[in-house]
């Protein structure tokens, strides 16, 4: 008989909670129970899963002792705030924002460092590294069995969808007032996203880095 889990989804009303709850149904997650939860105007909300709607509840009320998984997908702060709290009622966590430090929620990708699972004690709390980083990582961990590397250059083509449902808007902006012969005043990025690749989208340190460069670093170091 499968074991079945009680499991809530922190952020379900946003992108990256909406995606995770059909990649729930579709590849038949073993749920027992499914609890969307958001913040904000986003809790009383409905969303369907399989076959039926099932009611937003609201993160501040929210009872972390109902569930045994908790994947939380609204944001670093939102992690961060609520995370604690959830490993006290005896809840799992799985970060997808990497709001918490590696040292207390280490990234674990099961092909490249399943060992660090053996080490740790429940309730678990993990992180999911971001998606360039696991890409990178399951295909470098297989490479010193065979060379040794000594230098990596990556280009990481990220889809305005990583800046959630604002950067899939403004796509969607600029691109009616462009194909409407309209000008348009960029917003969320600094200049013209639509039909374009932008080279740079954030600051860059004093060594000429962006955060995002820095947390794939960061994570590559840690998973390998």
């Amino acid at each position: 008989m499968t074991r079945t889990f009680d499991i809530a989804v922190i952020g379900a009303t946003g992108s990256v909670g909406e995606t995770l709850v059909q990649l729930l149904e579709e590849r038949e997650f073993p749920v027992a129970n499914l609890h969307l939860v958001a913040n904000g105007e986003s809790a009383g909300r409905s969303l369907s899963y399989k076959g039926k709607n099932l009611r937003v509840r609201d993160l501040e009320i929210f009872d972390f002792a109902s569930v045994r998984l908790a994947f939380f997908a609204a944001g670093s702060k939102v992690t961060q705030k609520y995370a604690a709290q959830a490993a006290a009622a005896g809840c799992a966590v799985i970060d997808l924002a990497s709001g918490l430090p590696a040292a207390q929620a280490p990234r674990v990708i099961p092909e490249v460092n399943p060992a660090v699972l053996a080490s740790l004690s429940a309730p678990y709390l993990l992180t999911s590294p971001s998606a360039p980083g696991i890409a990178l990582a399951a295909v470098l961990a297989a490479l010193p069995e065979q060379v040794r590397i000594q230098r990596v250059t990556v280009t990481a083509c990220l889809a305005v969808s990583s800046r959630g449902r604002e950067g899939v808007s403004e796509l969607a902006r600029q691109t009616a007032e462009l194909l409407n012969g309209r000008a348009f005043e960029p917003q969320l990025f600094d200049r013209q996203m639509a039909f374009n690749l932008l080279a740079q989208v954030e600051q860059t340190d004093s060594a000429g880095h962006a955060a995002l460069e820095r947390q794939i670093a960061s994570e590559l170091k840690e998973l390998l």
